[in-house]
């Protein structure tokens, strides 16, 4: 038995909060693991929720056995996406890498989810191996017992950098990013809002400042994206790579070529 972490993860989502813990033990994770598939992607596979597809890894690498948990409507207009779609690519990744996922998904993330991706909340569950209402503030992953690899707030809104700057656990997910702090584990902000004033700028050198890393899902383009899944999915290797998820596949810079 081949050991492959030494804790768990935590990862959560503003809006909605997501906890991702790896599992101690590769492939200590549901026998058949969930995953969304866009309304297109459906459509052009004849697929419906409770469909099995087997979805391969980028790197040609054997792929596996996948239930659909949720079919999504990926908005046309990308001016309204707030970022909601990072939780479901970051959960859906972290799965694939064999990663145990804890999630909290607050009323104001789901309300994003439903809007900007069409889901529910029984199928943004269903791609995590354990979920907590956020009012759940005497669940596990509340105590710093709890070995926790790492957490991951995505995306970040201002209330929740407000509340985790300022050492407010008024909820499940805030208390346990406040938790990652005290334990001195890895916490990932990926914020959202723009522009910035003030107030926000002071949190997010206050959360620096306690060891928090704020990682706003800016798009790279020096590889040259086509669409805003290359976007997406890029960003979440990067957050994966950060957080030292060993089968992360971020875009590296190659260098320029040739001189300016």
């Amino acid at each position: 038995m081949t050991l492959r972490w030494s804790a768990r993860w935590l990862a959560a989502c503003a809006a909605v909060g997501l906890l991702f813990l790896p599992a101690a033990v590769a492939g200590q994770t549901a026998e058949l693991p969930a995953v969304l598939v866009s309304r297109q992607a459906a459509e052009a596979l004849n697929l419906s929720v409770g469909s099995i597809v087997q979805v391969a890894p980028p790197d040609g690498s054997r792929g596996g056995d996948f239930r659909v948990a949720g079919i999504y409507e990926p908005t046309p207009d990308p001016s309204r996406l707030g970022n909601a779609i990072y939780a479901v690519r970051l959960l859906e990744r972290l799965r694939r890498a064999r990663c145990q996922t804890h999630l909290v998904a607050t009323p104001a993330g789901l309300l994003n989810v439903h809007h900007e991706l069409g889901l529910d909340r029984k199928a943004l569950e269903a791609l995590a191996d354990v979920s907590y209402h956020p009012g759940d503030v005497g669940a596990a992953i509340a105590s710093g017992s709890f070995a926790a690899q790492a957490m991951v707030v995505a995306p970040c809104s201002m209330k929740s950098l407000a509340a985790i700057a300022n050492g407010l656990s008024d909820n499940l997910l805030t208390r346990a990013a406040d938790v990652a702090l005290k334990e001195r584990r890895k916490l990932v902000l990926m914020v959202r809002e723009t522009p910035l004033n003030l107030a926000h700028l002071r949190n997010m050198t206050s959360a620096t400042e306690m060891g928090a890393i704020v990682f706003p899902p800016l798009p790279a383009f020096y590889h040259r994206p086509t669409t805003i899944e290359e976007i997406v999915a890029d960003t979440t290797e990067r957050v994966l790579a950060l957080l030292g998820v060993e089968e992360a596949e971020p875009k590296a810079w190659p260098g320029l070529r040739g001189g300016a």
